[in-house]
């Protein structure tokens, strides 16, 4: 039997305002749906703070929408990319000029699992062997400017990605866990699968421990930007002691 445990944090790091926002979020009725996301808002004065957080707001309204109209439905990729769209119009519907946000999602229920983003918040999947990267940054460093965004929830139909690529979702595995961050978690992949790799067996360990240290861990190594980071570890249910 699986046990899927979850936390997330987000900090202000050297910023003078938190822009990025996170959420867990299940639409409750005995539902197994759950959506996991991270959000990092751009734009001037507050309007990068307001579209995150704009952005989770209407991705979980849809998904509240979906779950209620079709209870028991196994479409996750076709309720998520909903989700975005959605997402996509409030932002663009609020009155700041220039503010986007970039979104990295999970949507899981029991046995599957899919993954949207545009931007470059990722979604990285590790288990006792390494980590890899699920997601692609939507970046660009022409003209001599570094980090640019190419795609962002803005209003403006840019198109978010939505993984798997080559089938309809993942598998929810034993042992397998998920790592959602905002581009404010610069760390190298060892460091943070190493941070992460014993949440997978064994008495099950310490995530929210596990996910303020790599938060720290980030800030410390010189992070100038918010920081977010959200784990969610799917172990068997008797390793939880």
């Amino acid at each position: 039997m699986a046990l899927i445990r979850w936390f997330g944090w987000s900090v202000i790091g050297k910023r003078s305002e938190n822009q990025d926002a996170i959420v867990a979020w299940t639409p409750g009725d005995g539902s197994d749906l759950r959506l996991f996301a991270v959000a990092d808002g751009v734009g001037g004065a507050s309007g990068g703070r307001i579209a995150s957080r704009e952005a989770l707001r209407a991705c979980m309204n849809s998904l509240s929408r979906s779950a209620r109209s079709e209870p028991g439905s196994c479409d996750l990729r076709g309720m998520l990319a909903a989700a975005v769209e959605e997402a996509d119009v409030a932002v663009g519907a609020c009155s700041v000029p220039g503010m986007g946000t970039t979104l990295a999602a999970v949507l899981m229920d029991s046995s599957e699992y899919v993954v949207a983003s545009i931007g470059d918040s990722r979604v990285y999947r590790f288990d006792r062997y390494g980590i890899t990267q699920v997601t692609v940054d939507h970046t660009s460093n022409e003209h001599g400017c570094r980090h640019v965004l190419t795609r962002a929830l803005r209003g403006n139909r840019d198109a978010a990605d939505l993984f798997p690529m080559d089938r309809r979702a993942y598998d929810v595995t034993l042992e397998t866990g998920l790592l959602l961050c905002s581009d404010g978690l610069a760390l190298p992949r060892e460091h943070i699968v190493s941070r992460l790799r014993h949440l997978l067996t064994g008495g099950g360990g310490d995530i929210t421990g596990a996910v303020e240290a790599l938060v720290n861990d980030a800030d410390a190594a010189g992070s100038t930007d918010n920081i977010s980071a959200l784990c969610v570890v799917t172990s068997r249910a008797d390793a939880a002691g």
